[in-house]
């Protein structure tokens, strides 16, 4: 299985820039919750390339989100997950900040040793054992990255960054998998 594929998007640099730039205008790092869902003309309103950037790539955007996560030292056993959204294969994940030394994490695991809860801003997903799951590969998300959210997976931040490790996440229409060939 190919968990994670780079791929080329026109204008990422400037996209992700603009991104991170306006990442600061919310209030997401002072809630800092984990997933912060946000509308599509949210994000083509602050990044206008985004857009046809897509367009060109073969793709729509349905569904976004900003992922703030935590330095934690290193560690990412204890939150191997899988989204809530099994419908969806995998999603474009763009860097917006210190993404330099951490990775995501993948594994296979046992589909009925998955446990369905809840972060603290009521998004759900399903978090796996580690003890039940087995890593298959890693990837640092330093460029555009198809990623194959739909199996187990973890963010480790690098350790040697104290700030938060901040990512976009696009849900595509097709299905971002279809790039993972």
């Amino acid at each position: 299985m190919i968990y994670w594929k780079y791929v080329d998007l026109d204008n990422w640099e400037t996209i992700c820039s603009k991104l991170n730039a306006w990442v600061d205008t919310t209030d997401f790092l002072q809630k800092q919750f984990f997933w912060n869902t946000v509308s599509v003309p949210q994000l083509f309103e602050a990044a206008p390339e985004l857009k046809p950037a897509l367009e060109k790539f073969g793709a729509k955007c349905v569904y976004g989100a900003i992922i703030v996560a935590k330095p934690h030292g290193g560690k990412h056993y204890d939150n191997i997950h899988v989204d809530d959204m099994f419908d969806v294969a995998a999603r474009l994940q763009l860097p917006l900040r210190n993404t330099e030394g951490s990775y995501t994490y993948f594994y296979s695991a046992r589909k009925d040793k998955i446990e369905r809860k809840l972060l603290p801003n009521g998004h759900a997903f399903w978090w796996v054992d580690p003890k039940n799951a087995k890593e298959e590969t890693r990837v640092c998300i330093d460029r555009p990255t198809i990623i194959r959210s739909g199996e187990p997976h973890a963010v480790c931040c690098n350790p040697d960054i104290k700030d938060f490790r901040i990512t976009a996440t696009l849900r595509l229409v097709p299905d971002a998998a279809r790039w993972l060939t």
